[in-house]
């Protein structure tokens, strides 16, 4: 197995799966079978998500605060979350001896330092040490236990005994194909305004962050090789798409459903549908690409004689379509065509509102030529 403190291993993707791993972790650390998480969701828990003796030291009572943090956005553990976090720990009963901040992003040096004046605080007050953990950290401290890397990676202890179905299956796992059509095609499609859905993107950034680890494990072997190439492109559509929503301020819409917002104040009114549409028109064929990515995966797999047929992923624009199954032409796959990047995505809808020749868009990128364009809609 590889050395997992030097790599980019990600974390749960979701909040509850990081505070069942901080448990598990710190249990093993401080030699404590009973430490557990505390309270429920929605419980004050007086800043403390899990708590226990550290008995492999002094005995002394600790306790974790788990704060899930996305890589894609950057989001880090302000001073702020910290000290609020510190405060509500004082009321915890017993008293800590040490409050742990754990965090699923980077850490950051002004925490860390905010962390220390606390802890110098807290020595004349007779009140807990405060300290901050990474992701990385915690990495550092998860390489020490593989009962643990099992039960939440069990994809990195994968043999080869079916690679090409053993691939696939984690692949089709991973970014949940059966939940495609809902998140690709009716949040994106189905109204005026282009909705996101947050845990999808948040198992997209996580399945990448995986996938980049697993394909080590399958390079080299020759049976593999189409399937690779058919993931890889699908992994480039998910990077640009998950950029793109992140270029633009998410408006909280209900849930875990946002709504992609376009600033465009800085227009004159007359141009503001115009940019607004043609923002929208590039996430939209984004989703689009990812459906077409993940049909040519599965058309790679269902080429393989061993095992059951791969049903496809179906689109539709709107409600009242017929649904058909969009993947790459069976001749220009052959040629390497697939997924042509993301400039070209924006060029091709950025034409189609901007379509004089030579025109210029609001954000000031001229285009080198003009085109004439079919009315009959974005991606056909």
């Amino acid at each position: 197995m590889n050395d997992i403190s030097s790599t980019q291993l990600p974390p749960p993707a979701n909040w509850q799966d990081f505070e069942s791993l901080c448990r598990d972790l710190w249990a093993k650390i401080w030699d404590d079978e009973n430490a557990q998480k505390h309270g429920r969701s929605g419980q004050n828990q007086n800043g403390v998500d899990v708590s226990g003796k550290d008995f492999f030291h002094s005995g002394e009572v600790c306790g974790v605060q788990c704060k899930g943090k996305d890589s894609y956005s950057n989001k880090i553990v302000s001073i702020k979350e910290l000290d609020e976090e510190v405060d509500k720990a004082k009321k915890f009963e017993p008293g800590l001896s040490l409050f742990i901040m754990a965090t699923s992003g980077p850490k950051d040096t002004t925490v860390e330092k905010r962390a220390r004046e606390l802890t110098k605080e807290h020595e004349a007050e007779g009140l807990f040490r405060v300290v901050v953990m990474g992701w990385r950290d915690i990495l550092e401290k998860l390489a020490d236990h593989e009962d643990i890397l099992r039960k939440y990676y069990p994809w990195m202890f994968m043999s080869h005994k079916d690679p090409v179905g053993q691939l696939y299956n984690f692949w089709r796992e991973e970014i949940g194909l059966a939940s495609l059509v809902h998140y690709c095609c009716e949040l994106p499609f189905h109204e005026v305004d282009v909705r996101i859905s947050e845990t999808f993107t948040g198992r997209l950034q996580s399945y990448l962050a995986k996938m980049d680890w697993v394909v080590k494990d399958y390079e080299g072997i020759l049976s593999v090789a189409p399937l690779l190439v058919g993931i890889s492109n699908f992994n480039m559509v998910c990077r640009d798409l998950l950029t793109i929503c992140f270029v633009h301020e998410n408006k909280h819409y209900k849930d875990d459903v946002y709504t992609y917002w376009v600033s465009c104040s800085h227009l004159e009114y007359s141009h503001r549908d115009n940019y607004i549409s043609y923002r929208k028109g590039v996430l939209q064929k984004l989703y689009y690409e990812l459906i077409v990515a993940a049909n040519y995966v599965v058309a790679l797999k269902n080429k393989f004689p061993n095992g059951s047929f791969e049903k496809y992923v179906p689109f539709r624009k709107e409600w009242d379509e017929i649904e058909y199954f969009p993947t790459y032409d069976e001749s220009a796959a052959a040629l390497g065509k697939l997924y042509l990047g993301y400039y070209e995505i924006d060029l091709f809808i950025r034409r189609q509102f901007y379509p004089e020749p030579a025109a210029i868009a609001p954000d000031g990128i001229k285009f080198p030529y003009g085109t004439n364009h079919p009315s009959d809609g974005f991606f056909w």
